[in-house]
């Protein structure tokens, strides 16, 4: 089983190259959870605003409407990040569960 990380209540986004934001909701290595309220599934992302961007792919996602309010999970499958640099952001940014 991989191991997860639990994205910490700073408002973290991962930043698609179109500058739109989506929350992130958990992390690993190689891969995200995401929550958005569009259905842009980029396929380039950036962990932070001075991180290198890296291609990425959809592996599922679902379309929610908790409380009247429409929005999209999806898990994200990273194809070229640098893992050295995804570690050091999960290591700042998060809490190990």
């Amino acid at each position: 089983m991989r191991e997860r990380h639990k994205v910490s209540a700073l408002g973290l986004s991962a930043n698609s190259r179109l500058g739109k934001t989506a929350n992130l909701l958990d992390i690993s290595l190689t891969t995200l959870w995401r929550l958005s309220h569009t259905p842009d599934f980029p396929k380039k992302y950036q962990l932070g605003p001075n991180a290198v961007a890296f291609r990425a792919a959809v592996i599922w996602a679902a379309f929610e409407i908790p409380k009247g309010l429409a929005r999209y999970r999806a898990g994200i499958q990273f194809l070229d990040a640098d893992q050295t640099m995804v570690a050091r952001f999960i290591q700042a940014n998060t809490a190990a569960t």
